[in-house]
């Protein structure tokens, strides 16, 4: 009788590949000039650094498209909480 293993690994390796895609992306998007918008990542941890909470969504969007085109699913993407001061806000992912 056949048994089934469920591994649920991410390929880190492809997701660094999408977050460095999406920094070039937000690096070249209108309105993301002078914002200092950028994606950092360490290890599994992928966090958005920008000045408000609506450029945070946008970002995540960015980030979400580029990993499912990298063949990472979204669904295992846990997305904190948005933390702003003054004129910055961050998430991680």
């Amino acid at each position: 009788m056949p048994s089934f293993d469920i591994v649920s690994d991410c390929d880190l390796h492809e997701a660094a590949n999408a977050v460095d895609q999406a920094n070039r992306e937000v690096s070249t998007r209108f309105d993301f000039k002078g914002s200092g918008a950028h994606f950092e990542q360490k290890d599994a941890e992928i966090k958005l650094h920008t000045e408000t909470e609506f450029q945070l969504q946008q970002m995540l969007d960015i980030l979400q498209t580029k990993l499912a085109k990298r063949g990472i699913d979204i669904a295992c993407l846990d997305i904190g909480d948005v933390h702003t001061a003054l004129k910055q806000a961050r998430q991680t992912v």
